[in-house]
């Protein structure tokens, strides 16, 4: 009988490298009728089974084995294996750690695959112990290193993670030096090009490997994920298409690849990606997780919910499925579900994150966190993959997470101190004359009566000069101005230098000698930067020169007792970089003659502020007959930076100076 369950073991095996998957079955299948506990057929068949991804009848096979030899450790990575493809991940990490119990030296993909599940329940410093355990026993491979880079990096330990990488680097060299052109090594040298984000070295590997191997497969989908690090989604679906039919694709391919039409915005092309993936891999829960938040933004919320509880059944602790839940229910007004749903979710996260709820600091707002992080809002993360973001990178990286933290002087050391008001025992009181001219600018008219409500904070007669943009002026608007401000002087102008432009076309309205100060405004809105950023930028530098009848009352007063200041402003936007503005900067500081120890950068960002007419009144001169650049049309670049409106804005600093002058810094 043994030459006969030879002969079916060898037929069997041989069918197997010829990809005749189905025949090589039934011949494994006629030794096992011989003789149901013939390991050496068990162990083929088991193998073909995950081949085929049947997880099941690959699992029942390999548990039939250790039941056959229970200390059998090449057999429990295995099942290990099949259990982490069926989506049972704590199974598998029992499985892969008893095989490493049963032999410290098993083969290096043992130690690598439970790291990666490690990882995948957020435990990086197991992780991190398994591979480098690995290492010590000499079970390793230079992916290992890899693993042990990328999870370092994960636990922002940057400098390791980079000694690490260059390690896999040289491991890498080393076997290309034996074999230069070995598709395997090539394709997982690219991967560590990949994570030091050197794609163009990435794509130059995987491309060598298609010179050798044409239909490989591995390459071409690697060469998908390089392209997507260079953003070069069109390239990406372009190599995705060479492959679309392949059912043997890896996962990441259809997440990864998914993930990229999100970005730009071709939802249903990622809906279509990850079914796809899901006919492959049933029990991925993260592309059933994809799917339904694609679901979600399409408001096909019975959908999203249906995916959110597959996945929640699959992997009972997955605290983002329970999240989302959460919200597609909220979108159904089931409140009560909906907040079972949360609270699932954080006591989930919490357990399976490396820190604490009372880690955070006491003030984080995840909303503001992705205001203020415009990178992460356009990522669509929730509150708890937010808070998950600042404790893995946000810290390193030193993001602001709250209104208090960006006011805090220790994390923008441009703040200036809060001037102090000197008390004068003899106050001069000038014998000229003292009269403010209130110069407005305005292009977003919706801003307009929250301006006029801090302009009626001026306790004393002054005159107010409206500038409205041409493109946005009609006789609504001007009949509210009207209505607001009877005795306002409102003058129609084009969209020329920004408000600073607006400002300049009032001041060939006035007499500046009628005028002891200046009070600048402008709708602010500032397109490119959030809206809470926007909103708390504007309303600084507006409560600083008028937030309350008694501030003004006080501000007008400290510039009128102390004739060395030039100008009163936010404290929170005082800036001294140039940005984009160095050229423009630079010339200016040369036809304004300016001092040598007037010429460090320093100014108002926003520009509003008290200020004397004097300052302003050297750049009207110059410019009053300059047509500056037009706004209308203008891109989001190009309201950021790098216009000559945005070096006035730095030169009136400058000015302060040069004329032997001071800022105050308010709040």
């Amino acid at each position: 009988m043994e030459d006969l369950l030879k002969k079916y073991l060898d037929q069997g095996i041989q069918l197997r490298k010829e990809g005749k998957l189905v025949g090589a079955m039934e011949q494994f299948q006629e030794a096992l009728k011989l003789d149901g506990d013939y390991f050496p057929a068990l162990n083929q068949l088991a193998e073909v089974y995950e081949e085929k991804k049947e997880w099941k009848e690959a699992i029942a096979t390999y548990e039939h084995l250790i039941k056959l030899e229970p200390a059998h450790s090449l057999t429990r990575g295995k099942l290990a294996r099949a259990y982490m493809n069926f989506g049972q991940l704590d199974l598998g990490i029992e499985e892969y750690e008893k095989a490493i119990q049963l032999n410290p030296e098993s083969p290096p993909w043992i130690y690598n695959n439970l790291g990666e599940a490690l990882e995948q329940k957020g435990r990086l410093e197991a992780a991190v112990t398994v591979y480098e355990n690995a290492i010590k026993v000499g079970q390793t491979s230079p992916f290992t290193y890899k693993k042990l880079a990328d999870t370092l990096l994960l636990l922002r330990r940057k400098g390791e993670a980079e000694i690490v990488y260059y390690q896999a680097l040289d491991k890498y060299f080393q076997l290309l030096e034996l074999e230069p052109d070995q598709p395997s090594v090539l394709i997982q040298l690219a991967g560590v090009y990949e994570s030091l984000k050197d794609f163009e070295k990435a794509i130059s590997c995987h491309r060598r490997v298609l010179q050798i191997q044409p239909d490989n497969m591995i390459a071409r989908a690697r060469l998908v994920r390089a392209k997507l690090g260079q953003e070069d989604i069109l390239g990406a679906v372009e190599e995705y298409e060479e492959i679309a039919d392949n059912p043997q694709l890896p996962v990441w391919v259809y997440n990864e690849l998914g993930d990229a039409f999100w970005k730009i915005s071709e939802l249903e092309k990622a809906c279509a990606l990850y079914r796809q993936g899901i006919k492959l891999y049933p029990q991925n829960v993260d592309l059933i997780f994809r799917l339904g938040k694609t679901f979600s933004l399409l408001e096909k919320w019975d959908e999203g919910i249906d995916c959110y509880q597959t996945a929640t059944k699959i992997a009972p602790t997955h605290w983002n499925a329970y999240y989302y839940l959460g919200d597609a229910l909220v979108q159904l007004k089931r409140y009560d579900e909906a907040e079972i749903y949360y609270q699932l979710a954080e006591g989930q996260f919490y357990l399976t994150q490396n820190f604490k709820k009372s880690d955070l600091p006491p003030d984080f707002d995840w909303q503001v966190y992705l205001e203020l992080n415009l990178d992460l809002k356009k990522k669509g993360l929730c509150k708890l993959e937010a808070i998950r973001h600042f404790m893995l990178s946000g810290i390193e990286e030193e993001r602001f997470y709250s209104l208090a933290d960006f006011h805090n002087p220790k994390r923008r050391p441009d703040i200036a101190e809060k001037s102090v008001r000197k008390t004068i025992t003899n106050p001069v009181i000038s014998s000229g004359v003292q009269r403010l001219a209130v110069l407005v600018h305005i292009y977003y008219f919706e801003l307009w009566s929250e301006l006029f409500g801090y302009i009626q904070h001026i306790p004393e007669e002054f005159d107010l000069f409206i500038n409205v943009v041409e493109s946005i002026w009609t006789p609504k608007i001007h009949e509210q101005l009207r209505q607001d401000a009877p005795n306002a002087s409102i003058l129609i102008t084009k969209n020329r230098g920004k408000d600073i432009g607006g400002q300049l076309a009032l001041m060939n309205q006035l007499d500046f000698s009628e005028y002891d100060l200046f009070c600048l405004l402008h709708t602010k809105k500032s397109p490119h930067v959030s809206k809470i950023m926007s909103d708390l930028w504007r309303k600084d530098l507006l409560s600083a020169i008028l937030g309350s009848e008694e501030k003004v009352k006080t501000n007008l007063e400290i510039m009128r007792e102390n004739s060395t200041i030039g100008l009163l402003g936010s404290r929170y936007w005082r800036h001294t970089e140039l940005g984009k503005n160095a050229l423009h900067y630079h010339r200016l500081l040369e036809e304004f003659a300016i001092k040598e120890d007037a010429r460090e950068c320093e100014y108002l960002s926003g520009t509003m502020m008290l200020v004397r007419p004097g300052i302003l009144q050297p750049i009207y001169e110059k410019f009053k007959d300059v047509e500056l650049e037009d706004g209308d049309g203008g891109d989001l670049a190009f309201h950021m930076d790098g216009q000559i409106a945005h070096a006035l804005e730095r030169i009136i600093g400058n000015l302060v100076r040069h004329q032997g002058m001071e800022f105050f810094w308010q709040e």
